[in-house]
């Protein structure tokens, strides 16, 4: 009885030394429990070995050119995928911008004899006119009241603002409002004249 007891005892020491250099510290029983679940059978140092040699020969996105991602875009109909060229590099479409034109326009009228009587300038249709400008240049020796005045109709003329022009000096009218037909009309100050006006109409059409 006393030789079985030892023989069992040594077994006991054996198995936790196994065990130890694995690094799991438990006992005989417990080794059991776990091979009865499922554990390999060549024990649990050796199956943990064998797990990690299998993540090792699996192939990864960062060490593998076998990895695949796909990019999808939309229409606005339905999903499409982005199209990549043989470098794998996204394929960009230029699209042409449009051009815009600009389109000029003046007229100028030179040499007005402008009195007390009010002189109205040939109107001019505005209704595609992104911007329209008046240059008013007085060379006489009297102030000159000057109006720029719009019209739905060509007939009926509204004063949209007004400005006197000192003698020897030059401004600028730009009418405020939008009618589709503009012009300028003029007169002497206090029926002082006459006096000599040069009128510069220019416009400009975005299209």
């Amino acid at each position: 009885m006393i030789t079985r007891k030892r023989a069992s005892s040594r077994r006991v020491k054996r198995s936790r030394v196994r065990n130890s250099s694995c690094g799991v510290k438990k006992s005989v029983k417990v080794l059991k429990k776990t091979k009865t679940r499922g554990s390999d059978s060549r024990g649990p140092c050796k199956s943990n070995k064998a797990r990690k040699a299998a993540s090792k020969r699996r192939p990864s996105c960062e060490t593998s050119s076998l990895c695949e991602v796909q990019i999808i875009g939309t229409d606005r109909h339905r999903p499409r995928p982005i199209m990549t060229d043989s470098d794998g590099r996204l394929v960009t479409v230029t699209i042409p911008s449009r051009r815009s034109r600009i389109l000029f326009q003046e007229e100028a009228f030179l040499g007005l004899d402008v009195t007390g009587e009010i002189l109205s300038l040939p109107m001019q249709n505005t209704a595609t006119k992104s911007a329209v400008s008046y240059a008013v240049i007085n060379r006489g020796d009297y102030p000159t009241l000057v109006m720029a005045e719009i019209s739905p109709n060509s007939i009926d003329f509204s004063v949209d603002q007004q400005e006197v022009i000192a003698p020897q000096s030059m401004r600028v009218i730009v009418p405020n409002r939008f009618l589709k037909w503009t012009r300028l009309s003029l007169t002497a100050e206090d029926g002082q004249g006459p006096t000599q006006i040069d009128v510069y109409y220019q416009s400009q059409t975005v299209g």
